[in-house]
Protein backbone atom coordinates (compact mmCIF):
# COMPACT_ATOMS: atom_id res chain seq x y z
CA UNK A 1 0.00 0.00 0.00
CA UNK A 2 1.25 3.95 -0.79
CA UNK A 3 2.29 6.30 2.15
CA UNK A 4 0.29 9.35 1.55
CA UNK A 5 0.85 12.58 2.92
CA UNK A 6 -2.66 15.14 2.99
CA UNK A 7 -2.10 18.59 3.47
CA UNK A 8 -4.98 20.12 5.01
CA UNK A 9 -6.42 16.80 6.24
CA UNK A 10 -7.95 17.65 9.09
CA UNK A 11 -11.75 18.90 8.41
CA UNK A 12 -14.23 18.80 5.32
CA UNK A 13 -12.50 17.50 1.79
CA UNK A 14 -9.20 17.30 3.59
CA UNK A 15 -10.34 14.63 5.95
CA UNK A 16 -12.83 12.61 4.21
CA UNK A 17 -9.99 12.26 2.01
CA UNK A 18 -7.74 11.02 4.59
CA UNK A 19 -10.38 8.68 5.80
CA UNK A 20 -10.65 7.33 2.38
CA UNK A 21 -7.24 6.01 1.90
CA UNK A 22 -6.90 4.39 5.00
CA UNK A 23 -10.13 2.54 4.35
CA UNK A 24 -7.92 1.28 1.45
CA UNK A 25 -5.50 0.37 3.85
CA UNK A 26 -2.95 3.08 3.18
CA UNK A 27 -0.04 4.53 5.38
CA UNK A 28 -1.58 8.48 5.72
CA UNK A 29 -0.22 10.87 7.12
CA UNK A 30 -2.22 14.47 7.63
CA UNK A 31 -0.50 17.94 8.06
CA UNK A 32 -2.28 21.52 8.54
CA UNK A 33 -1.63 24.94 10.25
CA UNK A 34 -3.51 23.27 13.43
CA UNK A 35 -0.40 21.09 13.76
CA UNK A 36 1.78 23.86 12.60
CA UNK A 37 2.38 22.91 9.39
CA UNK A 38 1.81 26.11 7.02
CA UNK A 39 2.02 25.09 3.46
CA UNK A 40 2.49 28.66 2.41
CA UNK A 41 5.80 29.32 4.28
CA UNK A 42 8.71 28.40 1.66
CA UNK A 43 11.45 27.44 4.36
CA UNK A 44 9.19 25.52 6.70
CA UNK A 45 7.77 23.38 3.43
CA UNK A 46 11.47 22.95 2.30
CA UNK A 47 12.48 21.64 5.84
CA UNK A 48 9.80 19.11 6.08
CA UNK A 49 10.96 17.34 2.76
CA UNK A 50 14.10 17.43 4.09
CA UNK A 51 12.82 15.44 6.69
CA UNK A 52 10.28 13.30 4.95
CA UNK A 53 11.11 11.81 1.68
CA UNK A 54 9.17 8.50 1.37
CA UNK A 55 5.86 9.81 0.66
CA UNK A 56 4.28 7.69 -2.67
CA UNK A 57 1.53 10.15 -2.84
CA UNK A 58 0.52 13.93 -1.83
CA UNK A 59 -2.62 15.28 -1.57
CA UNK A 60 -3.22 19.29 -1.07
CA UNK A 61 -6.84 20.00 -0.35
CA UNK A 62 -5.73 23.68 2.10
CA UNK A 63 -7.35 25.74 -0.43
CA UNK A 64 -9.53 28.79 0.09
CA UNK A 65 -12.59 30.12 -2.14
CA UNK A 66 -11.37 32.11 -5.19
CA UNK A 67 -11.33 35.95 -5.24
CA UNK A 68 -13.48 37.25 -7.89
CA UNK A 69 -14.95 40.12 -9.02
CA UNK A 70 -14.83 43.27 -10.63
CA UNK A 71 -11.02 45.45 -9.39
CA UNK A 72 -14.12 47.88 -7.82
CA UNK A 73 -15.02 45.25 -5.00
CA UNK A 74 -11.65 43.19 -5.03
CA UNK A 75 -10.63 42.84 -1.20
CA UNK A 76 -6.33 42.70 -2.30
CA UNK A 77 -5.83 40.68 1.63
CA UNK A 78 -7.82 38.63 0.08
CA UNK A 79 -6.00 38.10 -3.58
CA UNK A 80 -3.42 37.86 -1.67
CA UNK A 81 -4.07 35.31 0.35
CA UNK A 82 -5.07 33.44 -2.63
CA UNK A 83 -1.28 33.32 -4.42
CA UNK A 84 0.29 32.48 -1.55
CA UNK A 85 -2.10 29.70 -1.40
CA UNK A 86 -0.95 28.65 -5.21
CA UNK A 87 2.62 29.37 -4.28
CA UNK A 88 2.35 27.38 -1.14
CA UNK A 89 1.29 24.20 -3.66
CA UNK A 90 4.04 25.02 -5.93
CA UNK A 91 6.87 24.70 -3.03
CA UNK A 92 4.86 21.59 -1.87
CA UNK A 93 5.15 19.91 -5.57
CA UNK A 94 8.63 21.22 -5.96
CA UNK A 95 10.08 20.44 -2.53
CA UNK A 96 8.09 16.59 -2.31
CA UNK A 97 9.75 15.72 -5.78
CA UNK A 98 12.82 16.82 -5.79
CA UNK A 99 14.76 14.09 -3.93
CA UNK A 100 13.16 11.80 -7.03
CA UNK A 101 13.95 13.85 -9.76
CA UNK A 102 16.89 13.13 -11.88
CA UNK A 103 20.28 15.25 -11.97
CA UNK A 104 20.61 16.42 -15.63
Amino acid sequence: MAKILVIGGNSGIGLATVELFKEHQHEVQSVSRSNHFDFTKKERVEEFFKQHTDFNQVVVTATTPLVIGSFRELDIADARNNFEKYWGMVHVVYYASKPKLLPR
